[in-house]
């Protein structure tokens, strides 16, 4: 999940509001990194819609544009490259299923993994173990199960046993999954991964790349571990922070995925909307945050546009930067 910084209240210093109109070079970029949450998707259906579209005829026109998310990416059950991002297919599974756009090549777990255009994992910066052991440990001892969820690239996994805690976790974390423990708790949408309830041992063995969680602040308190050197943490809305190893964040998986193409970082085009999207708007020439971002990620983006996601803003920048029109 792509997580935005907490909303700050208004300012006098209305310049992020008010940055230069767009001028897009010509050509316009080839490569477009996109957000998925809060700046490609929407639930309001209509919008949704004419993102898709957007992005479908983006793609009809030779450019390249992909994904760069906090999402995981997807579990390869016949060890082959190429199959769909599971998480792409569910959000846009008629691109997916007409072979447009299959989620790769893509950035997620906000940076940590990287796919080329062939669906291969050409990145994958992974936690230490001592660390992951560390906040095993925390979440054990202080009973904090219904809090945390980690992810290896192809995974979920949790420290929690009985029904009423998973019940609990499944209410904290954004997933559509039911989590497997063999009875189903999960709703009607699911994401075809379940999450794995397991022991300690398990998850230190397992390539943890990224790490929900749910009021972080609770285990923070009880770690040696240091963030911003142990540890990257993006807080976001809803109480959830984004866990990465140090140096993983969307910049750097943008740098990963453009050096396959040859292509300087700055020549990419990108958009999005929270605190995870930050480096990578200050790397690009071509950068936009969506209405709906907080005023200190839209400082950091070289424009803003008036449109949230739920108003389809991704359309209204591919509009202004490639001429693509969309009804």
């Amino acid at each position: 999940m792509a997580t935005s910084e907490r909303a700050e209240a208004p300012t006098s210093d209305s310049r992020q509001a008010v940055k230069p109109e767009c001028r897009p070079p010509s050509p316009p970029p080839r490569f477009f990194g996109i957000d998925v949450d809060g700046t490609f998707h929407t639930l309001h259906e209509a919008a949704f819609l004419k993102n898709r579209k957007a992005l479908r005829k983006l793609i009809e026109a030779a450019y390249r544009p992909f994904f760069c998310t906090g999402r995981r990416g997807w579990r390869r059950s016949d060890g082959r490259a190429g199959r769909p991002i599971s998480a792409v297919q569910r959000i846009i599974g008629d691109l997916c299923e007409d072979g447009v756009y299959r989620g790769f090549p893509g950035i997620y777990q906000n940076g940590a993994t990287v796919y080329n255009e062939r669906g291969e994992l050409i990145s994958k910066v992974l936690f230490k173990k001592e660390l992951v052991r560390e906040i095993c440990e925390v979440v054990e001892r202080h009973k904090l199960g219904a809090h945390v969820v980690f992810e290896s690239p192809e995974e979920y996994y949790v420290l929690a046993h009985d029904e009423s805690t998973l019940e609990q976790l499944s209410s904290n974390m954004p997933f559509q999954n039911p989590i497997n423990t063999g009875t189903n708790l999960g709703k009607a949408e699911v994401d075809p991964t379940p999450t794995v309830a397991t022991t300690v041992e398990e998850i230190c063995s397992a390539d943890i790349a990224h790490i929900l969680c749910f009021q972080f602040y609770k285990i923070e308190a009880h770690l040696k571990c240091e963030r911003g050197v142990d540890y990257v943490a993006k807080d976001g809305p809803l109480e959830l922070t984004d866990l990465n190893p140090p140096g993983v964040n969307k910049e750097a998986g943008l740098r990963v995925l453009m050096a396959e193409y040859g292509v300087d970082v700055a020549e990419c085009c990108y958009i999005g909307d929270g605190s995870n999207d930050m480096e990578a708007m200050k790397a690009v020439d071509l950068s936009f945050a969506v209405g709906n971002a907080p005023e200190s990620v839209k400082a950091c983006a070289k424009y803003v546009v008036e449109e949230t996601n739920d108003k389809s803003a991704f359309a209204k920048v591919v509009s202004l930067v490639y001429g693509i029109e969309v009804d």
